[in-house]
């Protein structure tokens, strides 16, 4: 089992991204997964501006391997932007399988894109008797 949970302050998502390896940014908000035991799975930072959503990118922990978790951890990145009432969101980081998996498609400009226009409505399609 895994955990998905925001970052809660900058100096914890400072010392996540450094374990990550990956560059630390003040500007953006992030999620972070870990293992029920406390180890690091990936970090996923993002920021909303100009009625979007940006993933700067979804970075997997050095020796770590969680596809599940990471795919997770970007569809509550994706949910927290829809009810922050933003439709539209781009991955910004390089091509790997967990974007396409996730649902996000090149655009015409060849941006990683995916709108979030019902994405995350449940609705039942069945009939009562």
């Amino acid at each position: 089992m895994f955990q998905i949970k925001p970052v809660q302050t900058k100096v914890d998502q400072e010392r996540i991204c450094a374990l990550c390896n990956t560059e630390y940014d003040a500007d953006m908000l992030a999620y972070s997964a870990t293992t029920e035991t406390g180890e690091l799975l990936g970090i996923c930072q993002f920021v909303m501006k100009d009625e979007a959503g940006y993933i700067k990118e979804l970075v997997y922990a050095p020796g770590t391997d969680d596809f599940e978790a990471m795919f997770i951890m970007a569809r509550a990145t994706l949910n927290f932007i829809d009810l922050c009432g933003i439709k539209k969101a781009y991955y910004m980081g390089e091509e790997k399988p967990i974007v396409k998996a996730v649902g996000f498609i090149r655009d015409s400009e060849g941006r990683f894109f995916i709108d979030l226009t019902d994405a995350f409505e449940h609705k039942c399609g069945g009939k009562s008797k």
